[in-house]
């Protein structure tokens, strides 16, 4: 049987009388509750709150949608980082601002006028079953050692500064360079210039 939220010693005394106020005052103003997304739109949500509220007999009552609820996000004058919601997503409805007495933070993203920086002291990984990086002007990727797994096709020219090791062969233009043979030539026991 359901607790009733009103009795006769709620009203017997002025105090008594307060104290059954207040509590009325405070069941219908949760600063944080739970709450389940059912519909998304541009900057808004529209949101029911998880957490039942409680009749005058004690008896369960659920919360309408709330409409029109701003979505809160990180942002720096017209810098974001966005994270869009979906439909089913629990989360609480209410303020938080966090990070007033962090320390300096070791891994981040800035986003700076002219250019977005990742950083981070331990490894940074990208899973994808596709990737692409489309940079107009130029590409640079500074390392002291750079590995590519796979078949490396290159389209337009490719300048080798330093010095070229092909442990597996080099065919150019269908022709094996470590095998081939050169035909119409009489062997002797000189030795070829160098290359010219």
């Amino acid at each position: 049987m359901a607790q009733p939220l009103s009795n006769p010693t709620d009203v017997n005394s002025e105090i008594n009388a307060q104290d059954f106020m207040l509590r009325q005052f405070l069941g219908r103003h949760a600063f944080i509750t739970l709450g389940r997304v059912v519909a998304v739109e541009e900057g808004f949500i529209e949101a029911r709150p998880m957490v039942m509220g409680v009749a005058a007999d004690g008896s369960p009552v659920e919360h309408e949608v709330i409409y029109n609820i701003p979505v809160w996000r990180l942002q720096g004058g017209g810098n974001a980082v966005i994270i869009p919601p979906h439909v089913g997503d629990i989360g609480f409805l209410a303020i938080w601002l966090g990070g007033v007495l962090n320390g300096d933070p070791v891994q981040f993203v800035v986003f700076d006028d002219n250019q977005i920086r990742i950083v981070s002291p331990w490894k940074v990984e990208i899973s994808a079953p596709e990737g692409v990086i489309n940079a107009p002007k130029s590409f640079t990727v500074n390392s002291p050692q750079i590995a590519l797994n796979g078949d490396t096709a290159v389209s337009k020219g490719l300048d080798v500064t330093g010095q070229s090791r092909l442990s597996g062969g080099s065919n150019i233009g269908g022709i094996d360079f470590g095998n081939h043979v050169h035909g119409g030539v009489e062997s002797g026991g000189s030795t070829t210039q160098g290359s010219r």
